[in-house]
Parts: C-alpha cells; sequence; structure tokens
C-alpha cells in the first residue's frame, strides 16, 4: 500500500497514469463499462459473454483481456493501454471501480453523443452493502492485500471499521455507499446511458432469475434477442464443462467456490452471514455510523430496497439452505444438493438447467404417502379453505 494526496492506494495503481488515460480517451461506440464498487468474480464472465457475443462462459482465455481501465492504464502506460485498444475488435466490455467525475474516459457524453447513440453504456452493479463489504474482503485477502490495521489486514470485523468510518482508503475499490449513490445520480441524469443493476439477482439460486437479470442486461446494451441470447448463456452456466476447472483458475482473482464445482457467481447467503457474524463485534459508533450510512442510501429511490435489506440486519439473513448450492456437480457429490421431485416423477415443467433444483442421476424416488395420510392432508387443507358462512345463513 502507498499514500497518494493523504489516501491509502494499491501499490500497482499510477495515478499519473490513471489520469493520463482519463484526458486522452474515448470509448467508441457500442462500447460497455461495468462500474461497481466490489468485486465481480464469475459475474464479469457473464457480462463479457453477453457482450461479446460468447455462448461459452467457462472458456479460457475469456477475461484475458485487460478490462479494469485503472489497473491497466497503471501497468502497462496510458499510451500503450490506448494503442491496444485501437486494435480491440468488435464490442468491448470495460470494468472501472471509480466514481463518476473520477472515471479513466470521459465522462459526462455530450448530448451529441447521446443522439448519435456514441456515448458509452454504463452498467452499475449494486448491491446489499453487507455483500459487497464481504466480497471485497475475500478479494483482498486472495490477494494478500494488508491494511494498516492492527492485525495487518487481515480482521474482518477492523475492516468493516475502517470502511465505515470514512478512513482515508482505497484500493482499486470504492466503499459501497458513496459509489452507488453518485452513480445513481447519473442514472437520473443519464437514464439511457446508466442503469443500475441488482448484482444479487445475478447470484440466485434460481436460475431463471439469472436469465432474466441476463435479459434485462443484454437488453440495455442493445444485444439482438435478449431473452434467446440469455437463456443459452444460463444454459451454458448449467452444461459446465469438465476443463471449467482449469480455465477459472487462471483468471486474476480466483474463485473457489467455482473452481470446485460451485456457483459460477458467489451466492450472496454467505456472504451476508459473513458480515452479521462480526457486527455484533463493532464499536458503538461504527454501527451508529453505519445505521446513518444505510439511511443515506435508502433516501434513494434506486437504492431503498437494498438499503433496506441491510437496515433489517439480521432478519434477512437467508436461511441456511439458502446460503449453499442446491445443484451442481460439487454438491451433487457431497450428498448437499436438493433434488427436483418433478423430475423424479419425469413431470419437471423446466429444463435441467433452468430448474432450481438437481436433476442429477442418483436420487431415490420418494415413496408415495399412505392413503390414510393423503386423506387427511386433504381434509386439513378442506377445513383450511372453508369460507365461515354469515350470521344467520347457512354455508
Amino acid at each position: 500500500m502507498k499514500t497518494v494526496n493523504g489516501t491509502l492506494m494499491c501499490d500497482f495503481l499510477d495515478p499519473v497514469e490513471i489520469e493520463k488515460l482519463r484526458s486522452g480517451w474515448t470509448p467508441r461506440r457500442g462500447d460497455v463499462v461495468v462500474a461497481s464498487g466490489f468485486t465481480i468474480r464469475g459475474l464479469q464472465r457473464l457480462l463479457v459473454s453477453l457482450v461479446e457475443g460468447r455462448e461459452e462462459p467457462y472458456a479460457e482465455g475469456l477475461l484475458d483481456k485487460p478490462h479494469l481501465l485503472e489497473a491497466a492504464a497503471s501497468r502497462q502506460g496510458a499510451e500503450k493501454y490506448a494503442d491496444f485498444l485501437a486494435g480491440w475488435p468488435g464490442r468491448r466490455l470495460f470494468k472501472t471501480h471509480e466514481l463518476p467525475h473520477e472515471v479513466p474516459f470521459r465522462w459526462p457524453p455530450t448530448e451529441e453523443e447521446v443522439q448519435e447513440g456514441v456515448a458509452p453504456k454504463v452498467a452499475v452493479l449494486v448491491s446489499d452493502p453487507r455483500y459487497a463489504l464481504s466480497v471485497t474482503w475475500e478479494a483482498m485477502n486472495a490477494m494478500n492485500i494488508d491494511l494498516p490495521l492492527p492485525h495487518g489486514g487481515r480482521d474482518f470485523a477492523e475492516f468493516i471499521e475502517l470502511v465505515v468510518r470514512r478512513e482515508k482508503f482505497t484500493t482499486f475499490h470504492k466503499d459501497p455507499f458513496s459509489h452507488p449513490v453518485a452513480w445513481a445520480r447519473e442514472a437520473m441524469k443519464w437514464p439511457g446511458q446508466v442503469r443500475l443493476f441488482d448484482v444479487d439477482r445475478f447470484a440466485s439460486l434460481n436460475p431463471r432469475e439469472v436469465a432474466a437479470a441476463c435479459e434485462e442486461f443484454a437488453d440495455f446494451i442493445g444485444v439482438p434477442e435478449p431473452a434467446s441470447a440469455a437463456a443459452r448463456l444460463v444454459a451454458a452456466i448449467g452444461n459446465r464443462p469438465r476443463s471449467a476447472s482449469l480455465a477459472l483458475a487462471k483468471d486474476g482473482i480466483v474463485d473457489h467456490d467455482a473452481i470446485l464445482g460451485g456457483p459460477l457467481v458467489e451466492l450472496l447467503g454467505p456472504r451476508v452471514q459473513a458480515f452479521e457474524a462480526e457486527a455484533a463485534t463493532l464499536s458503538y459508533g461504527t454501527r451508529s455510523e453505519y445505521r446513518r450510512l444505510l439511511g443515506l442510501l435508502k433516501d434513494v429511490p434506486m437504492l431503498a430496497e437494498l438499503a433496506q435489506r441491510a437496515i433489517d440486519g439480521v432478519k434477512t439473513v437467508p436461511p441456511p439452505m439458502l446460503c449453499a448450492p442446491l445443484k451442481g456437480l460439487a454438491a451433487h457429490a457431497a450428498g448437499t444438493c436438493r433434488v427436483c421431485v418433478f423430475a423424479l416423477r419425469g413431470a419437471c415443467h423446466y429444463t435441467a438447467e433452468m430448474c432450481a433444483f438437481c436433476h442429477l442421476e442418483g436420487h431415490k424416488k420418494p415413496s408415495r404417502p399412505s392413503h390414510a395420510k393423503r386423506v387427511r392432508h386433504r381434509d386439513r387443507l378442506r377445513a383450511r379453505c372453508r369460507t365461515p358462512s354469515l350470521d344467520g345463513l347457512s354455508s
């Protein structure tokens, strides 16, 4: 870590080169910029596939191109990176973790650029702040980034205190409070160019919810037949090839769950659980400031629902059964998957890829309840649904 103008910054980031890119490079027609204050492991493969028209999210080399603008400009130098971008064919996806006034390209667009369709589309990823803080913490540990904390940057609660107290701190991430608020304001000014997307939908255990989120993203960036493109991509996620783990292991930041056969996008539940486990140890001052920041998020209509989840605290922690994959090779092999009882009867309305439950072979078909149990169950349902008659009238 190093200090630049009183702010902590990762050693590999070069503010001089980032500023050169900001003043000397402009995205071209069809470019998509994903703005996020936290890492998007796994999800980046989905979004790159949609932008580039790829139908294999586990393809080796899918993320080899330098998508993160700040990091690429710092490592290669702004001029060299700009030269590389000039020869990058087809539609391009870029990432930035910066606030709108600090993005490493010219922003905002002019009215003329918007009318001519030249201005880039900016897809802003937002999430429950508890999830955002947790995945950021995981990423920083995966990269062995030490923070100026008493335990060398290895205590989650101390990290939460550092971010919530708004200390002079940044890596290539931004805090989950000011970043989404700033971009929500941009979405209000430029509704055709900027849109917020809830990451939790992409991380859903229900493939149909993931497909709906992908369809919305594809429609926003102008993908032809967005529903079909999203359905094919989600089906491809379900048909995980044997080479998937090798391809994932070569990504910049490793998603261990996905490598071991888990879901491609990190699940919300375990991250929210991890945050709430640490929340009880936070100081009174930090908890008060945290509630104040959530109140600021709630004041923004686009972010009110996300903020309310965090305000409700432990009440919104998913049950244990929803904090682990319901299906997948790893879950099936470990015996922790949940079988689709309709598939066992040959009556599931969805394909194996689009069903939220396990369709793999090896599950024992449940026995049918006895006639007496079925009769008792039927009678209970009838009693529950019977409408009581009004006084003086027969039913």
